[in-house]
């Protein structure tokens, strides 16, 4: 007479053997991260009302100022240097 295996119980003692390895099996080690950066307040300029803004509005800037003085150096400068070679052909 041949033995026989019991193969139900081979297949029950293969499974429970998978997991126990996986459940002994160590997760890998996570590489230790930076800690997060707080995040940076956004900065905010308080509600204008109707008032604070026509005032801001009547007024000039400096920026604006310097623009505008600039221009007007320059024109000048253009009309001077206008006259003066036309003053040069004038005389030759």
């Amino acid at each position: 007479m041949k033995p026989t295996i019991n193969t139900q119980d081979i297949r029950w003692q293969t499974d429970d053997m998978n997991e126990w390895v996986m459940e002994e099996a160590a997760p890998p080690t996570q590489p230790e991260l930076e800690p997060e950066v707080p995040e940076v307040p956004v900065w905010t300029e308080p509600p204008v009302t109707i008032e604070q803004k026509d005032a801001v509005e009547g007024e000039a800037t400096i920026s604006e100022l310097l623009v505008n003085a600039g221009n007007e150096e320059a024109a000048l400068e253009q009309r001077v240097s206008a006259d003066t070679r036309q003053a040069a052909s004038d005389e030759g």
